[in-house]
């Protein structure tokens, strides 16, 4: 698994804290969290917060490919 620096780390909480308070997440064999249990999750360096990490950077490297499919 990839290391990210704070820069991505901060990049994904303010992506989570975009959310609605109310939404709760399902991670695969880990349960469901809040949002502010995955910030927490993420702050505290856990293999959740790293997986999230991860989440998030995939999905923010798929997205100009994602666009390109909406706009055809």
């Amino acid at each position: 698994m990839t290391t990210y620096g704070e820069d991505i780390k901060n990049l994904v909480k303010e992506r989570l804290r975009a959310i609605p308070a109310n939404v709760r997440f399902s991670v695969g064999s880990y349960g469901e969290f809040t949002r502010e249990q995955l910030i927490q999750e993420i702050d505290l360096n856990t293999p959740i917060g790293k997986d999230i990490i991860e989440m998030q950077v995939n999905f923010i490297r798929e997205m100009p490919k994602i666009i390109a499919k909406a706009s055809n």
